[in-house]
């Protein structure tokens, strides 16, 4: 998407952590994130287990919080489907869902998204406030 690698590069810069959490396999996650110019932005890749241990958003984002040792308190789900938002309403996070994804303003709405950023312009403005 248009504004993606500056956005993560703004994000980056003003020293914000970043990592994926994602219900895909974790290693094709991670095979995917190597190819991108701004994967190296990330610090870890969390996603789906082959044995099936962990497969449901709001496990994955438990599992991301153990794995980069934060609280949740310091942590915030930038998501563009439901599962993202309501991942993190389970665990009492904050979160912000953009629009340049696969999911509609009014999923996003509907599942509880606190913010919503509509062009990845607006996510280092968000992140500040």
């Amino acid at each position: 998407y248009d504004g993606v690698a500056q956005m993560l590069d703004a994000v980056h810069a003003a020293g914000h952590r970043l990592a994926v959490v994602t219900a895909k396999n974790e290693n094709n996650a991670r095979k995917i994130l190597a190819h991108l110019p701004f994967g190296d932005r990330f610090e870890d890749v969390i996603g789906s287990t082959q044995d099936g241990r962990l497969t449901h958003k709001v496990d994955l984002i438990e599992e991301a919080m153990r794995r980069l040792q934060l609280d949740v308190a310091q942590c915030l789900m930038i998501g563009d489907r439901r599962m993202d938002i309501e991942g993190a309403a389970k665990h009492g996070m904050r979160n912000i869902g953009v629009l340049w994804g696969f999911g509609s303003e009014d999923e996003l709405r509907e599942a509880g998204a606190h913010r919503l950023a509509a062009a990845p312009s607006q996510l280092p403005m968000l992140l500040a406030a």
